[in-house]
């Protein structure tokens, strides 16, 4: 695969995948992928289950490398990750503030500064084991902002939190959108959950269907 953390991208993006193609062995999961991010932007990744949305993110994020095709980054581009799962062992003694300084060392400052943009600054001594499926979220999207990214992936944001809570998150994200001026690049299953939270939105299933803004995809025949 070409391309790699240092190549320019066009056309202002943050990043850029350029005909995408993987398999897991025989079985082709991403063919012929275009997707592409600006600042500013929210960018939503829908399709069902085994579509290969989160493998695509991977390969986005460089974690998994493509069989063929281009990721283009911006130049020294800071990304925040929030994962589909994480699994902490419920026997493991760990705090949120622990949690925030695993793999990077924010100051205490900087976590309150992140947990509080996330409405979860009174959670930094709670055992994560506590936290309700909503707050630990919102500990894990302030995790991700600790880094001060300029592209924030969140794959599967809502995953354990009820309907009024998967509505604020969404609403969140749109306000940390905003405020930072960062680009979202988000997986979801459910397009009618985020056509009010996002600008573009982009329909894979191994192949790309279509892409556009919510309203027009949604009207797509596939």
């Amino acid at each position: 695969m070409s391309g790699s953390k240092g190549s320019l991208v066009g056309e202002g993006y943050l990043i850029e995948g350029k005909n995408i193609h993987h398999a897991f062995g025989n079985n082709s999961v991403l063919s012929n992928i275009d997707i592409s991010v600006s600042p500013g932007e929210i960018v939503t990744l829908i399709g069902p289950n085994g579509a290969g949305k989160t493998t695509l993110v991977r390969v986005l994020l460089g974690l998994l490398r493509a069989d063929s095709g281009e990721v283009l980054k911006r130049p020294g581009l800071v990304i925040g990750y929030l994962p589909q799962q994480l699994t902490i062992d419920p026997i493991l003694p760990m705090t949120v503030r622990r949690l925030l300084r695993l793999t990077n060392r924010p100051t205490t400052d900087e976590m309150l500064e992140a947990l509080s943009e996330t409405g979860a600054a009174h959670l930094i001594d709670r055992p994560v084991q506590d936290l309700s499926g909503g707050e630990l979220q919102r500990v894990l999207l302030a995790r991700a902002l600790a880094r001060r990214p300029e592209l924030l992936v969140l794959d599967e944001p809502i995953q354990g939190i009820d309907i009024s809570g998967q509505t604020e998150l969404y609403e969140l994200i749109a306000q940390i959108r905003s405020r930072r001026g960062c680009g979202v690049l988000m997986i979801s299953h459910d397009l009618h959950i985020v056509m009010a939270s996002t600008d573009r939105v982009v329909c894979i299933n191994g192949h790309l269907c279509c892409s556009g803004h919510p309203e027009t995809v949604s009207q797509h025949p596939e």
